[in-house]
């Protein structure tokens, strides 16, 4: 029988998709960042500043089609992280709401403040270090909406000049209330969430080991019996017609990958038919979930030695030593190439 593979992705951005595991007998909860990029801005998601002002507000807007955002509509996000960019933030102790809702548009073209939204959590921001993350007091279910989160200093504290790791971004996908400010930047946020329950869910666990310069070993949990693995070059421009299928994978778990290229990242994705995703009522072919997705790297074909030192230096002899995992080694001196010194063992 034809498989069927759908996938409701909608759009291409820098995300992160992890699987988190509670023991208590809680249902497992995941981790999603969006917006993983190394541009800085200090106005969102807090402007350290101006905290020492009371009713300060910061906003932006993750739009809907952001990837990665499907996967949580239904779910209960109880917590997120923001990420600094060099010192952290010392901000004297002010108290600040943080408040998240769903809206039309994805620009702003001012600040909403908290008071029609959902405010999550309120509390003294303090001693922050390489991240602040934010443990909701209410959950918040994400409906599928462009979602707009927001801050607002309550009572001040004290000030600093704080940067935070995120991405480019239209300009109004983000906004400050001092001097009206609005920003081109969206800031890295991981969200930690329960997913909704799922008839048809992705695969668990997906994970790349025993990577060689050229093979990746791919496995992933899944109560699943089918599986459609695919995998590109993370640098390959055109995400849906550069995706090269490997096949359905039946009970082939571990996978492995061969003939990559060294030194090379790439994407993965997975996604699994078992009992609860049916067929496709019009064609009768298999239904499968949505992917779970990776990334990693191929190592160096020939990876160059380390630490490089010489000791015991006379006048007509020195102890060369190095790092390496190679077997063998050829040693180079006054870049005489013609006359190399072979060099096995430990």
């Amino acid at each position: 029988m034809k498989k069927t593979a759908y996938s409701r992705f909608l759009a291409r951005a820098a995300v992160t998709l992890l699987a988190v595991f509670s023991f208590s007998g809680a249902r497992a909860q995941e981790t999603l960042t969006v917006n993983d990029g190394t541009t800085t801005d200090e106005y969102v998601p807090v402007y350290g500043y101006c905290v020492d002002t009371q009713g300060t507000t910061s906003e932006f807007i993750i739009p809907a089609n952001t990837e990665g955002m499907s996967g949580m509509v239904g779910g209960t996000i109880s917590k997120v992280t923001f990420y600094l960019s060099g010192s952290p933030a010392t901000w004297g102790s002010p108290t600040i709401q943080l408040y998240l809702g769903e809206v039309e548009g994805t620009t702003l073209s001012g600040v909403n403040g908290p008071t029609n939204f959902t405010v999550v959590k309120t509390m003294v921001w303090s001693n922050q270090q390489s991240t602040i993350e934010v443990e909701f007091d209410e959950p918040y279910t994400y409906g599928g909406g462009n979602l707009l989160i927001g801050t607002y200093v309550q009572s001040k504290g004290g000030y600093k000049h704080t940067y935070f790791l995120g991405v480019s971004a239209p300009s109004g996908s983000g906004y400050c209330s001092i001097n009206n400010d609005s920003r081109s930047f969206l800031p890295k946020t991981t969200f930690t969430y329960e997913p909704a329950d799922d008839d048809c869910p992705k695969p668990k666990n997906l994970a790349a080991s025993n990577v060689t310069a050229h093979t990746a070993e791919l496995s992933w949990e899944s109560d699943g019996s089918e599986f459609i693995l695919q995998y590109k070059k993370a640098s390959d421009s055109n995400w849906t017609e550069e995706w090269l299928e490997v096949n359905e994978v039946e009970n082939e778990n571990p996978y492995t990958l061969t003939g990559l290229a060294p030194a090379t990242e790439y994407q993965v994705r997975v996604q699994a038919h078992s009992e609860g995703c049916g067929q496709d009522p019009e064609t009768g072919d298999d239904i499968f979930s949505d992917y779970r997705e990776i990334t990693f790297t191929t190592l160096e074909s020939c990876v160059t030695p380390t630490d490089l030192a010489a000791s015991d230096v006379t006048a007509y002899e020195a102890t060369i030593t190095w790092t390496s995992d190679a077997d063998a080694w050829q040693i180079c001196v006054n870049d005489d190439e013609e006359h190399l010194i072979d060099v096995t063992g430990d």
